[in-house]
């Protein structure tokens, strides 16, 4: 357990420090060519990764079928997993209303996708990581094998619940705690109804595409 927790820490300060110390503004600068926050994002997915691979396959021998890189055991895996992600959608949109409404500026969400749009490559730069790379490693870490792990030792209503936490903390900012707690939820629910990792891969990404498009097509929309 102390592992996973210095992993999860490894892997959100990463990102942090990437982003200076007052997380207002990525760093200037580059690794081999690579902007400072972009490679922040990208070593945070192999540690995500490494960890997964390390703890789940390697230490405990567990197939990779296990993690739940199959097609979805029941019908309807995928309209459940929209149905939930609208939910959590909805939840999103009422906290930014409230937080926005009462003027409370550290709880309101960080501009992550503006700060990422800003980056060398633009908007496909910007998708790459955070629709593609993120979903994935993020899911298989979080959901494929935290949630797994918590639901066989706590049962599905807490493990569902502990991974959601986990899961937001991990996105360290005061102000994406409850969205990404939200998120979290839905795809949490949509991988233990499903039974499988794929629902929550894409679902994830409908929901960083959209975040990214809004903050590169609306000036007025925080993410």
């Amino acid at each position: 357990m102390l592992a996973v927790v210095f992993v999860l820490f490894l892997a959100a300060g990463a990102l942090q420090i990437a982003r200076g110390a007052d997380g207002k503004g990525p760093l200037e600068g580059d690794i081999a060519g690579v902007p400072l926050e972009a490679a922040a994002v990208i070593f945070q997915g192999i540690v995500l990764l490494g960890a997964t691979a390390a703890f789940s396959l390697a230490k405990y021998g567990a197939p990779l079928q296990s993690l739940g890189l199959v097609l979805p055991k029941r019908p309807g895996a995928y309209r459940y997993a929209l149905l939930v992600w609208l939910g959590a959608l909805g939840v999103t949109v009422l906290y930014g209303l409230i937080v926005q409404a009462a003027d409370i500026k550290i709880l309101q969400p960080p501009d992550t996708a503006a700060e990422l749009l800003e980056q060398p490559g633009g908007i496909t730069a910007a998708l790459m990581l955070a629709a593609v790379w993120a979903p994935f490693n993020e899911e298989m870490f979080f959901r494929a094998f935290a949630l797994r792990g918590l639901i066989r030792r706590h049962g599905p209503t807490l493990g569902v619940v502990l991974s959601s936490a986990i899961f937001a903390a991990f996105h360290v900012h005061p102000g994406a705690l409850v969205p990404t707690f939200a998120l979290g939820v839905a795809l949490a629910l949509a991988y233990v109804r499903s039974g499988s990792v794929l629902p929550s891969i894409l679902i994830h990404a409908l929901h960083n595409t959209i975040v990214i498009l809004l903050a590169r097509y609306s000036a007025d929309v925080k993410v």
